[in-house]
């Protein structure tokens, strides 16, 4: 009797002690975050806005559902979009006391799957996932092979790498290929026609086979293919996965979409998180529209939650961003964002005769802004295209400063060119010294998505690159599209800063006045008077 005493005394003092942990985990959330944290079963859908705290709401939420003794941690699946967010998001649960939560990438949740199965099948190990390097060495191989070629730059190899990838993304068989490429007016690498392309994607797998090694999207699609004929190894699968949260849903394509409903089987446990706002990766197959209509396909949802405060910038940056977003035909589909803080500068056009005086003015800027207190590690230039970056790159060192260039997966840390010291703080300065502070970044829009720095330029807000390229788009059917990815991607660089953002344009491409004459981005002029009309209006 006395052992029963004391073991129910355990029990009850270990249900408070959960029931403790569960309530701190909820601690210092808003009252949307916190809605969002305790909506645990069910298809839940959250509309997290720029800095709205989504990785701390999802996080909490699988640590509350864990805690609380409603999930089981180790049938509980995260799928995040880098490798580096899944492990951060593995040790903030850690941090809560929440262990052996499968944390992952879609593509390394599938591989993992799939090496097992095939142990299980065919007793053998499965191939191996090509090196990126290697693949473009299959690439090229294949084009040179097809084409009766084989002096093609890296830039050409990677542009064919991403056509054979949205062909797999996009589940476009390659009896169904030209009829869609022609309907969409999509425009194929090389200026090659759509029966080249498939005789290049044929030669590229039977490179990979020969080789023995398979690329990520064969990977999601192999997987499917076991999914859908092999039920018990299925069923065994999804034992492992019986809480699902996807985040970035925003950018699922079809085939992770098809990899995710094969997970899911009936079940319907399932969090996705997204921004319709923030879908800028149509060129890799993403779209929001799983996002927007996931109460059609998983319905009747249990929440639907908005995150719409903004924690990151200042009261003016969030003004103007919503002012990006106001003047898009789909603007019902985006969430309007507020913000706690002061409103701080209000975002800055800075206009300039020519490009060389608009790259060594946002240096200049730069310096001065550092002169007074502005780390240069939280200094960003955000550009529309890897070449304009590589360009800031080269200007910015040769006005002493170092440079963390950020190109699409690519890291690399530059020296400034010039040895010395501006503001008290080395440049030209070791990597490990730049890293402390002495290096800005300059990425491309694309690559720093997810990202944020206190002062953020963005240059070449003019018609052609933001947005980028009419020409070439007046002939595609989904022009319209194209423009709001566009705009999107605008929305996406202003979102970044944390206090202040200069948007840069020069007025002529060379010195002097030569070349053609360019028009302010359209983005630009209608959220600047869409602003003013606000001001006006408040006055």
């Amino acid at each position: 009797m006395v052992c029963m005493t004391l073991e129910s005394s355990a029990s009850v003092s270990s249900s408070a002690s959960s029931a403790e942990q569960a309530e701190r985990i909820l601690a210092g959330l808003d009252e949307n975050q916190a809605r969002a944290a305790q909506a645990l079963s069910g298809p839940v859908r959250i509309i997290a806005g720029a800095g709205s705290g989504k990785t701390r709401t999802i996080t909490r939420r699988i640590a509350y559902a864990c805690a609380s003794g409603a999930w089981n941690p180790d049938a509980t699946l995260a799928v995040t979009y880098t490798n580096k967010a899944a492990a951060e998001m593995k040790l903030r649960l850690a941090r809560m006391g929440v262990h052996d939560v499968h944390t992952s990438t879609f593509h390394s949740a599938a591989y993992s799957q799939l090496r097992r199965a095939w142990r299980i099948l065919s007793h053998f190990e499965s191939p191996e996932i090509a090196d990126p390097r290697d693949l473009a060495l299959h690439a090229h191989a294949a084009m040179a092979h097809t084409l009766q070629l084989s002096d093609y730059t890296d830039s050409e190899v990677r542009d064919v790498l991403q056509e054979l990838s949205w062909m797999k993304v996009n589940l476009l068989g390659y009896e169904d290929y030209e009829r869609i490429v022609g309907s969409l007016g999509h425009e194929l690498p090389l200026d090659l026609e759509p029966r080249q392309m498939l005789d290049v994607a044929r030669a590229f797998e039977t490179e990979k086979r020969r080789h023995n090694v398979i690329d990520f999207d064969d990977c999601l699609l192999l997987l499917a293919h076991l999914y859908e004929n092999y039920e018990d190894l299925a069923e065994d699968f999804r034992q492992f996965m019986r809480h699902i949260t996807i985040d970035e849903y925003q950018d699922v394509s079809p085939l992770q979409h098809l990899v995710l409903t094969r997970w899911l089987g009936k079940n319907r446990d399932i969090c996705v998180v997204g921004d319709p706002a923030q879908t800028i990766y149509s060129y890799a197959g993403a779209t929001s529209y799983y996002l927007l209509n996931f109460a059609e396909e998983f319905g009747p949802v249990s929440h639907d939650v908005q995150l719409n405060t903004d924690y990151r910038s200042s009261g003016n940056i969030v003004e103007y961003a919503n002012a990006v977003l106001s003047g898009s035909p789909s603007a019902q589909s985006y969430i309007t964002l507020t913000s706690p803080h002061d409103a701080g500068p209000r975002v800055h056009l800075a206009k300039f005769a020519s490009d060389g005086e608009e790259m060594r003015g946002i240096a200049s800027r730069i310096l001065w802004h550092h002169a007074r207190g502005t780390a240069l590690r939280d200094v960003a230039i955000l550009t529309r295209t890897r070449m304009r970056a590589r360009d800031l790159a080269r200007a910015c060192r040769e006005a002493g400063l170092a440079v963390n260039l950020r190109l699409d997966g690519e890291n690399e840390v530059l020296r400034g060119a010039v040895s010395g010291s501006v503001g008290g703080v080395a440049v030209g300065a070791s990597s490990e010294e730049a890293g402390q502070d002495g290096a800005i970044t300059i990425s491309t829009i694309h690559a720093a998505k997810g990202l944020e720095w206190s002062l953020v330029f963005i240059p070449d807000c003019h018609e052609g690159n933001i947005p980028f390229s009419m020409e070439q788009m007046m002939t595609r059917s989904d022009e319209d599209e194209s423009i709001e990815e566009e705009r999107r991607i605008f929305y996406v660089a202003v979102t970044r800063g944390i206090q202040q953002v200069y948007l840069c344009v020069a007025q002529y491409p060379f010195e002097g006045g030569r070349g053609v004459q360019r028009t302010v981005s359209r983005f630009v002029r209608q959220a600047s008077n869409a602003v003013r009309r606000a001001h006006r209006g408040k006055s």
